[in-house]
């Protein structure tokens, strides 16, 4: 007979494999965890200890009422008995809201997936949306104002630090171009080079050299793939 901690570990578990493929809508988060329950024998020969495992179950569903108690009748010496099997949880706000961590991931993760939505980002922004659920606010907000700066100045010909963003002072943006432009795996790689929200342009390439801004990478048919590089740095 599974107990409420066997549950929130479960559900846990299965936020955390789903929440980006929630979010992108491939994934409804739907999902239902097995109780154990006793087999007819049990219920006769530990009819207190099944008694006060239904209670529990029940007075814990009533605390959340956005999952449901699925429930089957056994028969028993003692007559019919219903007994919970299974719980049913419809989608991932209540997968989430099964733990405070979890619901609390899950209302930022949707906060900032809302205000993504308007710079077009698509499935291929996926691999880094944990980075950027976990950009504090100044990180996140810069990540916005870049993306919105390249999409107006898809050919501005100029160097990684000459770009105008973020709009603050000269040491701060440069601590934030420090930490924010590295990518694992890509060697200096440049704010409008990498993975594009919605489709890969054909004229971005793999990595910068240089500093300066390569013609290949002067035409972003794609909005923002700068902002998918700089909020994946560590």
């Amino acid at each position: 007979m599974r107990g409420h901690d066997y549950v929130l570990e479960k559900a846990q578990s299965r936020y955390r494999s789903v929440w980006r493929d929630a979010l992108l809508g491939a994934d409804s988060g739907a999902y239902t965890v097995a109780l154990d329950p006793p087999a007819s024998s049990a219920i006769t020969a530990h009819a207190g200890e099944v008694s006060a495992w239904l209670i529990r179950w029940r007075q814990w569903a009533a605390q959340h009422p956005d999952v449901t108690l699925r429930t089957r009748t056994i028969r028993t010496k003692f007559g019919a008995q219903p007994i919970h099997t299974h719980l049913d949880i419809p989608g991932t706000p209540a997968l989430a809201g099964l733990n405070p961590d979890t619901a609390a991931h899950w209302q930022r993760a949707r906060a900032r997936w809302d205000q993504l939505r308007g710079h077009q980002a698509g499935p291929a922004v996926r691999p880094w949306l944990a980075r950027i659920v976990d950009l504090d606010d100044y990180d996140f907000t810069t990540l916005l104002d870049a993306t919105a700066w390249f999409r107006a100045h898809p050919r501005s010909g100029l160097t990684v630090r000459s770009v105008p963003v973020p709009r603050s002072t000269p040491t701060r943006s440069s601590l934030w171009r420090t930490r924010n432009l590295p990518l694992p795996g890509v060697t200096r790689l440049g704010w409008w080079s990498s993975i594009p929200w919605a489709t890969t342009p054909t004229s971005s390439a793999a990595s910068c050299g240089s500093d300066t801004v390569r013609p290949a990478h002067r035409d972003i048919g794609t909005p923002a793939v700068a902002l998918t590089c700089c909020v994946t740095a560590g």
